[in-house]
């Protein structure tokens, strides 16, 4: 049996669709993760109103930078930029 090349194209093309579409809609995000390096740490939680928020601390610098998502954009929104030696001072 002989198969077409365009046919075996399609069919590869059709599976690698079907399969991306239902990894797709099959992940769900989850805001409960943390992901920490030697110079960097974010960390992924619920905000109010039933949001999400990420933190991104620099260990190196010891800044803070809060980011929530924005529905209405589909994107980051920033929220905040702390020094978190300033949270801690010194006794």
């Amino acid at each position: 049996m002989y198969i077409d090349k365009k046919i075996l194209a399609i069919v590869a093309l059709t599976f690698t669709a079907a399969l991306m579409l239902w990894l797709n809609l099959s992940s769900t995000a989850k805001a409960d993760v943390v992901i920490k390096d030697q110079n960097y740490q974010m960390i992924t939680t619920l905000a109010g109103a039933g949001g999400q928020g990420l933190y991104i601390m620099d260990g190196n610098t010891g800044l803070m930078a809060v980011f929530t998502y924005d529905a209405n954009t589909h994107g980051l929104k920033p929220r905040a930029f702390i020094s978190i030696t300033n949270l801690f001072p010194a006794r």
